[in-house]
């Protein structure tokens, strides 16, 4: 859609800001008062791509957590395409940061660690799973001195409940559901998942973060997958500057990557008071 597009005569559609596998965000203003939003727009019409784009729906307008992006509304075009409103996050992907900046100071990832452990907790304590956990879906939004993370899209969310897992669970064949360079050994396994299926995700984010690289890589998606499941992460001291990685949040990292979910700590409360370690607080 062009700049200047109304939706519902209610948004007009300013500028595309970015794109991914269910469609395109744009940024927009609302007549009535002139505030921005993100509108997404599903752009896919499959059944399958439907119905991940109202879980997401369901799952994001559950939580109002500073560090969630918030789901105000919802509807559709007049061409038929569902939209949903969200909060315009003025910042940009722990993913472009890592490859604009390369490896980041310990400082600095423990801030955002810490703030990736909060918005899980608040998903957790609701019974939801995000299962995508991954640096493309972390916001950072810089925040005078400090940064704000923001974490966005559930489309693959759902609950931690076994039975309303798989009443919800949309099973296609050859769909990878996740990203196998984040995904826990249960999840490339296709077994059920629980909260600590996020915490080995975040346990990749941070070995990313930290060293430019990740912890487990295969040749091809399903290679990865299969090494997720056998192979131990790669050593820090194989990553440039590892020296500079306190020796306290590498043990953190890889409890987070034990292969087995009851070897790894067991909720990100936990986890976060051992990152706290490291910064004082």
């Amino acid at each position: 859609m062009n700049p200047g597009t109304i939706i519902s005569e209610q948004y007009e559609l300013m500028e595309e800001i970015g794109r991914g596998h269910l469609g395109i965000v744009y940024k927009a203003q609302k007549l009535s008062d002139q505030n921005l939003f993100a509108i997404k727009i599903l752009t896919k019409q499959t059944d399958r791509d439907i119905q991940r784009f109202q879980r997401e729906v369901r799952a994001a307008s559950k939580f109002d957590h500073s560090n969630i992006v918030r789901v105000y509304d919802l509807g559709s075009t007049v061409d038929g395409a569902p939209y949903i409103v969200m909060e315009l996050v003025t910042g940009t992907t722990l993913r472009k940061v890592i490859r604009t900046e390369g490896k980041l100071l310990a400082e600095r990832c423990v801030n955002i660690f810490k703030q990736i452990c909060d918005a899980l907790a608040h998903l957790h304590e609701a019974g939801i799973v995000h299962r995508d956990l991954k640096p493309a879906n972390i916001m950072i939004v810089p925040s005078g001195k400090s940064e704000i993370v923001k974490l966005v899209d559930f489309g693959l969310a759902l609950p931690a409940d076994p039975i309303a897992a798989k009443a919800e669970k949309v099973t296609l064949d050859g769909y990878v559901t996740g990203t196998p360079a984040y995904m826990s050994p249960e999840q490339c396994l296709s077994e059920h998942v629980d909260s600590r299926s996020d915490i080995y995700s975040l346990g990749c984010v941070m070995f990313r973060a930290l060293t430019g690289l990740a912890p487990i890589a295969g040749a091809t998606p399903q290679d990865t997958m299969t090494k997720q499941v056998r192979t131990p992460p790669t050593p820090f001291a194989r990553a440039a500057g590892a020296k500079d990685i306190p020796p306290h949040l590498q043990q953190v990292i890889l409890k987070c990557l034990e292969k087995k979910p009851d070897d790894r700590y067991q909720n990100v409360t936990d986890l976060k008071n051992d990152l706290s370690l490291l910064s004082g607080r």
